[in-house]
């Protein structure tokens, strides 16, 4: 008999069953990315991480974004509103007393840190968005912004003609 014949032992055997294992968990794991990623939650949530990067982007470019008092006043009823969300969320939980002290401290730091992300997230869009419809040079990166992150979004093909009518208003002005 040849080598190549004789059963594997111990250790080949463990060789292959921690690969089997291996190989079945990055599968369970590819396979439930791939399901996660066709859920409505999944595309909601990619959607607000991308509304997110696209305010830090046009911020940290030094854009204006929010103008005059009516901007201010949105930025502070904002504030006010996450400042109340966790106020509310921590006076909730400690209304709790089944619940032991580090499990109301835990709990309440991770759903008013959820809902604190979702309202300032839905901030970034309604700034965007209305960004996006204004013809200046702030709305119209805010445009390239949104054509390039997000490019199913509903209002692609007006944020496409706008993009072409800045870019004529521009030329004229040269």
């Amino acid at each position: 008999r040849q080598t190549s014949e004789i059963k594997m032992g111990f250790e080949d055997g463990w060789h292959w069953l921690r690969g089997q294992y291996k190989e079945r968990q990055s599968n369970n794991y590819r396979s439930f990315m791939l399901r996660w990623q066709n859920t409505k939650v999944w595309k909601n949530v990619d959607a607000m991480f991308a509304y997110k990067q696209i305010y830090e982007t046009l911020g940290t470019a030094g854009l204006p974004l929010l103008q005059g008092s009516q901007g201010k006043r949105k930025q502070s009823r904002a504030e006010a509103t996450k400042h109340a969300l966790m106020l509310s969320c921590g006076v909730f939980f400690f209304a709790f007393t089944k619940l032991g002290l580090f499990n109301k401290i835990f709990c309440c730091l991770i759903t008013s840190q959820a809902m604190v992300f979702v309202h300032k997230c839905n901030f970034y869009q309604g700034i965007v968005d209305e960004l996006a419809t204004s013809m200046t040079l702030t709305g119209q990166e805010a445009r390239i912004q949104v054509r390039f992150h997000l490019p199913d979004h509903p209002q692609e093909e007006l944020y496409a003609q706008l993009c072409q009518e800045y870019k004529q208003l521009s030329e004229k002005q040269l």
